[in-house]
């Protein structure tokens, strides 16, 4: 289910109609389809963009075309990026010596947020023993970390990447 920016009222809901048959209904009608329950969750974020989007647009007095690229009245851009539209997922790396991939997101908040704990992680380690040597709460540490080949980036970064449809 997808919420509006008051975070209160679902513009786009998702129905299981049957198995592998889930519909995207908005406003009392059906506006998608998915396969699954993932790709529905996706489908209905690029919905709520696209009807956002459709209604700022709806909004504007004025529209009119400038060397292929759609602009107001005031000749500001109104053109939405593809990118935001296409099948796209969060890839959140590591930043050491080179960039690592450590998990891929439907959405950029869970991204933000799981860099952000890793961080937050990283930033608690305990401190090795005197000698150098791994200490219980050190190994209870890194036993527990959620990303353990990320247990030693300090920075993250975090990146669009296309869903390649069809791989499982």
């Amino acid at each position: 289910m997808q919420l509006t920016d008051n975070r209160c009222v679902p513009k786009i809901q998702i129905h299981i109609a049957g198995r592998g048959m889930i519909q995207l209904h908005r406003e009392g009608q059906c506006v998608g389809f998915a396969k699954s329950y993932r790709n529905a969750e996706r489908r209905a974020e690029m919905l709520e963009l696209f009807f956002a989007r459709k209604e700022t647009l709806g909004r504007a007095a004025v529209g009119m075309t400038l060397d292929e690229e759609f602009c107001s009245a005031g000749g500001e851009s109104d053109a939405q990026s593809e990118a935001q539209f296409a099948n796209q997922e969060w890839l959140v790396e590591g930043m050491g010596i080179n960039l690592f991939p450590i998990k891929c997101f439907a959405r950029l908040a869970e991204a933000e947020c799981f860099a952000g704990h890793l961080r937050a992680y990283n930033l608690a380690r305990p401190v090795s023993g005197d000698d150098g040597q791994w200490t219980e709460a050190l190994i209870e540490w890194w036993e527990s970390h959620p990303a353990q080949a990320a247990a030693d980036c300090q920075s993250f970064r975090i990146r669009a990447v296309p869903v390649l449809e069809g791989l499982h």
